[in-house]
């Protein structure tokens, strides 16, 4: 039986020609795919910016 798989949404953004050739390099030689490493960014940058995105939560309960 397959485990079962959280929501996903599907996105699309424009980025520089470089970086998908080093991620898709990098994705060949990991055999690790290509959108586990932007979840993984993706991630990463929401940890980063938290406390931002709290007080965001924050003021919209207060609304």
């Amino acid at each position: 039986m397959r485990a079962k798989k959280a929501k996903q949404a599907k996105v699309s953004f424009w980025t520089d020609p470089q970086s998908v050739e080093q991620l898709k390099s990098l994705s060949e030689h990991t055999r690790v795919p290509q959108s586990e490493y932007w979840r993984e960014a993706l991630a990463d940058l929401l940890h980063k910016y938290g406390k931002v995105l709290d007080e965001i939560a924050q003021k919209r309960k207060r609304s």
